[in-house]
């Protein structure tokens, strides 16, 4: 039967000889209030669409609420979407579905703490869609339900018992092959490929997956919208929900086609982050947010690249990953070099000294300085033995390495050597330029402060992650001349990392900044500060500067008259491998303060401290510090 036919029937109107059934269906409905629900009208697009707009311009109060998984296209089509379920919490509508279709199989269901966090994944996992999560549930007849969650990788299977009565709702592969069958050839292929993102993307992105054009994609970006197989995410991104991502796969793998379309997704990804990393001087781009959520697509990227032996590109991706991950805070990122390094045990890839700079970047952000150090000189000699200029990266890290040791006037040389050779790398340039400002100033140059005003006025009013770091090292070359200044300098710095999300100009300069209240200001505001960078730090892994700030923070609690406490922190500082070497100015203060320490306590007593705190490894430090702030 066709639309007319149904809605007629619906409506009890009977076929009348030469009168067409429409024309009776408006001579019925006349003046009449009425509204028409016309359901499921995705198959029959065109019909569906005449009738309706036949209707509304010949019967003045007929309104029409139509379902369909694409929008019709009339004049007057106001369009309501219809979300999956909310399920970001305990009493979500997806999880009390969850819960209400649970007991419908098993009526003394009552789950515990462990269960619940088990349903909340599983609502997460199926997007919010209540019919997927009707099939779950009603899966708790004969299964556990850790053994439904264990089953979503493999949901269609898990999923496919259904509802007799509705071939549709058969089974949720029945629900998405309903959809997808209404494609046409040309979408079914775009809309497979796209299931290879693993996040949210955007149209440039879709199209170097695809492999069309960006006309194209967009053509077929609307569609896929429109028939609700693509969500639109925020900042002009589209998602593609779990479900459909692994509908999408298994279409791409039973096409054959799923090793070039992940190949270009891989290359496409490469291309990407080196243009995103050069963005690190441009202002007016969240560039490191950008990068934070692409980390999902760049790890897949990853492994598709070492599984095919592209350790080029590999290498490629890892160095693309640098100043973000020292910027932002990503050990773990970083560490995936050792992942390539694994790949490419002879070093054979033009990019293995970068890799191995990465490789210096991780250890160190571990608190593996002896590693890192390790790493560098990898980096160096295999970049000497290149027929090539010796990269910025690798000087950079030989200076960091020479900075974390107390070699002052060999990490200054190291640091001038990468500004020369970063001549096309503003990025690093600044980041090499910035860092001389602190050998200098841990040394005792009394030229650093006219030279950080100089790196400041070639900065302007820049406001990037690299700024950020810039306004960091700016304000150390003033902390032991004009804390005041130095300060501001700081403030800058924090106000730039929070804009630029810059996480690791939040701590250091965070730390610096509490630095000053602790010798100068309020110590109690200095604790509060350092309790948060404690944290801070800790979250992100980075052990380096945490022992560092650690040794900031005896003093402060030798302020606070809490003797006891400062000489056990001293005792883990001084016995610490996992930090940077002590060495001038720290070294000078840090024995200040022991002797002070040991005049308030006694020497039995504060050499007990002393040993009691060398047996705390970095956990058990930072515990003791907090509980002592």
């Amino acid at each position: 039967a066709s639309m007319v036919d149904a809605v007629a029937a619906a409506l009890r109107i009977d076929a009348r000889p030469a009168t067409r059934l429409v024309d009776r269906i408006v001579d019925v409905l006349g003046e009449n209030d009425v509204v028409l629900l016309v359901d499921n009208c995705e198959h029959v697009l065109e019909a569906g669409a005449e009738l309706i707009v036949e209707l509304l311009t010949r019967c003045a109060n007929v309104r029409v609420v139509a379902t369909s998984r694409e929008r019709l296209r009339v004049a007057g089509e106001q369009v309501r979407v219809v979300p999956t379920l909310p399920f970001d919490h305990d009493d979500a509508p997806a999880v009390q579905l969850f819960l209400d279709r649970a007991r419908a199989v098993t009526p003394a269901f009552e789950p515990d703490a462990h269960e619940r966090t088990v349903i909340a994944e599983i609502v997460r996992r199926l997007d919010g869609l209540p019919l997927a999560i009707e099939l779950a549930a009603a899966r708790l007849h004969s299964l556990a339900l850790d053994e439904v969650a264990d089953g979503l990788d493999e949901r269609f299977e898990l999923l496919a018992p259904g509802y007799r009565t509705s071939d549709r709702h058969g089974s949720l592969m029945a629900v998405v092959s309903w959809s997808y069958g209404l494609l046409d050839a040309q979408l079914r292929d775009r809309f497979a490929d796209l299931s290879v993102f693993v996040t949210s993307f955007d149209s440039a992105g879709a199209a170097a997956v695809c492999g069309v054009d960006q006309a194209t994609i967009s053509a077929a970006l609307t569609q896929l919208v429109e028939r609700s197989l693509v969500m639109r995410a925020p900042g002009r991104r589209y998602v593609l929900l779990e479900t459909l991502r692994a509908f999408g796969v298994e279409r791409l793998v039973d096409a054959g086609r799923l090793e070039d379309v992940s190949a270009r997704h891989a290359h496409h990804h490469v291309e990407w982050l080196a243009s995103a990393d050069e963005r690190m001087t441009t202002p007016g781009r969240a560039v490191l947010a950008e990068i934070d959520a692409a980390v999902p697509e760049l790890r897949v990227a990853l492994a598709w690249l070492l599984d095919h032996d592209d350790i080029e590109r590999a290498g490629r991706l890892v160095r693309g990953l640098l100043n973000y991950g020292v910027l932002r805070l990503r050990p773990d990122v970083l560490a995936w070099s050792g992942l390539v390094i694994e790949r490419d045990p002879q070093d054979r890839s033009p990019l293995a000294p970068k890799v191995w700079v990465a490789a210096a970047y991780a250890a160190w952000m571990g608190g593996d300085i002896a590693g890192c150090a390790a790493s560098s000189n990898r980096a160096l000699r295999l970049a000497e033995q290149a027929d090539a200029p010796v990269p910025p990266e690798v000087l950079t890290i030989r200076g960091d390495s020479a900075l974390f040791e107390g070699r002052l006037e060999e990490a200054a040389d190291w640091y001038r050597r990468a500004m020369a050779a970063a001549e096309h790398d503003p990025a690093h340039r600044q980041m090499a330029s910035a860092t001389e400002l602190l050998a200098l100033a841990y040394a005792g140059d009394r030229s650093v402060g006219t030279l950080a005003t100089t790196r400041l006025a070639e900065l302007g009013d820049a406001a990037t992650p690299c700024a950020a770091y810039v306004w960091y090292c700016a304000g150390e070359a003033e902390l032991n001349v004009d804390p005041a200044r130095a300060r501001d300098r700081f403030a800058r710095a924090l106000q730039l990392a929070e804009l630029t999300n810059a996480s690791f100009v939040t701590g250091v300069a965070g730390a610096s900044k509490a630095s000053i209240d602790a010798r100068f200001d309020d110590p109690l505001a200095a604790a509060d500060e350092y309790r948060q960078l404690i944290v801070h730090w800790r979250r992100a892994g980075m052990w380096s500067t945490q022992w560092t700030m650690l040794r900031s923070i005896v003093g402060l609690l030798l302020r606070l008259e809490r003797h006891r406490d400062a000489a056990i922190l001293e005792g883990a500082v001084r016995a610490t491998a996992s930090g940077h070497r002590i060495f001038g100015a720290d070294e000078v203060e840090l024995g200040e303060i022991g002797a002070q320490l040991r005049q308030a306590l006694g020497d039995a007593d504060y050499e007990a401290a002393r040993r009691e705190g060398a047996m705390l490894d970095g956990d058990t430090a930072v515990e003791h510090a907090l509980r002592s702030l």
